[in-house]
């Protein structure tokens, strides 16, 4: 619904009977730590489609 989809990254919120509602916020939460993102489309009775972006690091980098 338009609702889930304003709220979907939101901490404890879920549409499952069960469901803790931090599996998406967590995922987000990572992504952004590293520069990169998250999006989502979905169609009502078609499915839903998450993509993540991840910046490229530079080879010449060095990590510590």
């Amino acid at each position: 619904s338009e609702d889930a989809m304003k709220r979907i990254f939101e901490p404890f919120f879920t549409t499952k009977e069960n469901g803790t509602g931090l599996g998406l916020l967590i995922c987000k939460s990572i992504l952004l730590e590293y520069g990169g993102k998250i999006t989502v489309n979905s169609e009502p009775g078609k499915g839903t489609v998450f993509s993540i972006f991840i910046p490229i690091k530079d080879k010449a980098a060095k990590t510590q």
